[in-house]
């Protein structure tokens, strides 16, 4: 595909955002505020037990209790027909890493029954719904549902779940592992560091974290008897998808589920996939007869919210005599939870392993294991932070240990502009980039030559002082699919239906700009129509960075079809040929005439005329596309911390960013992304844990008392620049800018505390890096130093997160 360079005139301006009047003046349209006549309220009675056989449920005194008016259970979802929820796990584009289950078998993804009959896998699980007139009857009666388990040893992390002998979560997968596929080429790897003069390795866990987005899931349902129909208001990443998939569990034809899915309020995956609550409340709703609505509590979203990351990364990197790198071998081990909901960031991580550098040879092994735990989902750049802060760490070893310089080791590495389009050394094939470039305009933009100026004034105030850079790239894929439908009304409205969902991201605003260039019409003049799926009929919904590329595309594909169209209809009004009548600066005309029309006049003026059977619609359009090709944003990031060693408090005082989004269509909400992408990966670096008692699987963290967030008070302003360079996959030239911002900040925060600490030796930390983590590694780094009599330059040990090696 060739991109298109006319002289936009919407594109790239940074336009307010339409969204925001209504957002900030209290009329947005979220799923919690919608009720129906007369509705119900449904409770969750949740598992207190990580892994516990259900051996009888008693909910006789609960369905005494005032206003209630049922207490359902999986035997009784059973007993009506309802199905699993197909999650459809596995990535669907021809280009996506293909994951498989051991020796090639089909992987078990455990059914997810909307209410387990037999075990609950995780603690916060839901075992069984009251319902009741009110909220409050229905919180009252949970109380009163009594369960009787036999209480079943437990595992929760990967690796402990891989081990012989470790509880098995599913009995049809005895040694939990779902997922075993090796990429690359081994026998290459493995030759090529038999005869490494350099060897680095490291273990990384890259650890769990959940979205904890502003708005708790909600759903409202209600079933209509006279024509069989269902309808829900439930936020999600894409009401297509959802209706699809509880048609599924309801065992009905989609065609008979309305979703409705209008404002949602925080997404970053979390709200990708279907939650048992939603087939719960439609299913109630056709049995009791009555509307029924529930909403969680933030403390059940803590617990039972599809969470993300959770990678353990065992990555080993072979370089020659002069810091080039010969070859890498790693493995990735995802921890799925108690369900297999998403393979996304196993899949997508997969064809990163070789970040922004040309690594001749590599070799992967991807494992996904089962572990009794909230089951884990893409997240906020779906497995490329994780991949990315592996090699970004290793890097930064092997400078350290080569004594290489870290930017001259990854100067070397750098995949070339002209190596573009670049095949990696798993296969994937990255578009376009200038990876060298965006180094230097980090370091120009960060001031890196002004940081041992920096560093020296700290000092004097008794601070230590740390310089962190990572390099990214990232891909964006998504569901290949995308239908738009066009309308230019003779009211001076052009309609425009897209099967996304926006949850934040400004679709209402960048998308108007769009279609306004590609017509050549006002920007004010465009609706966007999205949310409701007995409107939108087909779609891929907002994942993986998608929307922005798949939307303009099919747009563009659409106002082709338009202008043809339009050039019929002028033909028919102007008495001459289709072939006849131009489309130029917006205006259709006719060499033979003096008239001419902009799309809104033309649609106006067709209502005056007659027109042939083909334009009885008028001008309106139904463009489907199907796009298969990856588009890899990638950039720069650099920070510097500031450490107190007396308090171990540490304080982010400089970040910046350079993100190549491809043809950026509205810069001020493409900052505000990167903006927000960075505090999220901030987050995880220095606060978020999902953390876990090992012994129990009982989570510790069930509000934001105990779950740390990046806070405006904790972050500095940061520094972004906007890299356009075109993608050829697509018309406009479109890559993502979503995501970016999180997928290098993990591994240039790590980056920056360990040169801060480095006087003490620390070569690695684990994440979240809280002051006692600085605090006892200084203290395990004072211990070692004490009891060894070598030097610390020349140290090869442990680290925090695994071991160290360098080749003789």
């Amino acid at each position: 595909m060739t991109n298109q360079n006319p002289p936009f005139r919407f594109i790239g301006q940074p336009l307010p955002r339409n969204e925001d009047a209504r957002l900030l003046t209290g009329r947005g349209q979220f799923s919690d505020d919608f009720s129906f006549p007369g509705q119900a309220y449904a409770a969750m009675i949740r598992s207190p037990h990580a892994h516990a056989r259900i051996v009888h449920i008693d909910g006789s005194n609960a369905r005494k209790m005032p206003g209630v008016l049922g207490v359902f259970t999986g035997a009784d979802c059973l007993a009506d027909g309802l199905g699993a929820i197909q999650h459809d796990p596995l990535p669907k584009t021809k280009y996506d890493m293909k994951l498989q289950g051991p020796g090639g078998s089909e992987i078990f993804i455990g059914p997810h029954l909307l209410l387990p009959h037999d075990k609950a896998r995780h603690v916060g699980e839901a075992i069984a719904m009251v319902v009741a007139e009110s909220q409050a009857q229905a919180f009252d009666a949970a109380e009163a549902v009594t369960i009787d388990y036999e209480e079943l040893p437990c595992v929760v992390h990967s690796e402990d779940a891989m081990k012989p002998g470790a509880p098995t979560v599913w009995d049809e997968v005895p040694d939990n592992v779902l997922v075993d596929t090796r990429f690359g080429n081994a026998a290459e790897v493995d030759r090529l560091f038999s005869n490494a003069p350099h060897v680095v390795s490291m273990d990384f866990h890259i650890g769990r974290v959940t979205g904890a987005p502003m708005e708790p899931r909600t759903a409202v349902a209600q079933y209509d008897k006279t024509d069989g129909r269902y309808t829900i208001y439930a936020g999600s990443g894409g009401a297509v998808r959802q209706k699809r998939e509880l048609a599924g569990v309801l065992g009905v034809d989609p065609e008979n589920i309305r979703v409705l899915s209008y404002d949602v309020g925080g997404n970053f995956g979390t709200r990708n996939r279907v939650y048992v609550e939603f087939g719960l409340v439609l299913w109630a709703a056709r049995k009791l007869g009555r509307p029924v609505k529930y909403t969680a509590t933030r403390s059940e979203c803590f617990i039972s919210d599809y969470q993300g990351r959770d990678l353990v990364a065992k990555y080993e990197l072979a370089l020659d005599k002069r810091g080039r790198f010969l070859a890498l071998r790693a493995t990735n081990i995802s921890n799925a939870g108690a369900r297999c909901v998403s393979l996304s960031p196993l899949s997508k991580g997969a064809g990163l392993i070789t970040g922004s550098y040309n690594i001749p040879a590599a070799s992967l092994r991807a494992v996904s294991v089962f572990t009794n735990t909230v089951p884990t989902q893409a997240y906020r750049s779906s497995g490329r932070p994780e991949v990315t802060f592996a090699i970004e760490r290793l890097i930064d070893i092997a400078a350290q240990k080569s004594g290489i310089d870290r930017v001259t080791l990854r100067r070397r590495n750098l995949v070339r502009p002209q190596a573009m389009p670049y095949r990696n050394a798993v296969g994937m094939l990255y578009d376009s980039g200038l990876y060298e470039d965006n180094m230097d305009l980090a370091m120009r933009l960060a001031d890196w030559d002004g940081f041992k100026g920096r560093k020296r004034e700290a000092k004097k105030h008794g601070k230590l002082l740390g310089l962190g850079l990572a390099n990214y790239v990232e891909s964006s894929i998504g569901a290949p699919k995308e239908q738009t439908r066009i309308k230019v009304r003779p009211d001076r409205r052009v309609e425009v239906i897209i099967g996304t969902q926006p949850a934040g991201q400004g679709h209402e605003t960048s998308f108007a700009q769009v279609i306004a260039d590609l017509l050549a019409i006002p920007v004010e003049t465009v609706q966007i129509i999205l949310g409701d799926t007995d409107v939108v009929k087909a779609g891929g919904g907002t994942h993986s960075g998608r929307s922005m590329r798949h939307a303009a595309t099919v747009f563009s594909m659409a106002a082709s079809e338009l202008i043809a169209k339009g050039k019929r209809a002028a033909a028919a009004i102007l008495d001459t040929t289709p072939d006849r009548v131009d489309f130029n600066d917006g205006r259709f005309a006719a060499r033979e005439s003096n008239r001419s029309f902009d799309f809104l006049e033309l649609a106006q003026e067709m209502t005056r005329h007659k027109m042939p059977d083909e334009l009885s619609a008028g001008l309106f359009v139904i463009t489907d596309n199907e796009m298969h090709d990856p588009v890899f944003p990638n950039g720069c990031a650099i920070c510097e911390i500031e450490i107190d060693p007396e308090s171990c408090d540490l304080r982010l005082t400089r970040y910046t960013s350079v993100d190549d989004v491809g043809r950026c269509i509205n810069p001020l909400i493409v900052d505000g992304q990167t903006h927000g992408a960075i505090a999220q990966g901030i987050g995880q670096a220095l606060w978020e844990q999902c953390a876990v008692v090992p012994s129990s699987g009982q989570p510790l963290c069930g509000s934001f008392m105990d779950y740390g967030m990046p806070r405006s008070d904790r972050l500095p302003s940061f520094v972004t620049k906007i890299v356009e360079v075109l993608s050829p996959t697509n018309p406009l030239g479109i890559k993502a800018g979503g995501e970016g911002g999180t997928t290098a900040a993990p591994a240039v925060i790590v980056s920056a505390i360990v040169d801060a600490l480095a006087s003490y030796g620390i070569d690695d930390i684990e994440m979240p890096v809280t002051p006692y983590r600085i605090w006892q590694a200084i203290q395990d780094r004072k211990a070692d130093i004490s009891d060894c009599s070598w030097p610390l330059a020349t140290e090869i040990g442990p680290s925090q997160s695994g071991r160290i090696k360098i080749g003789e």
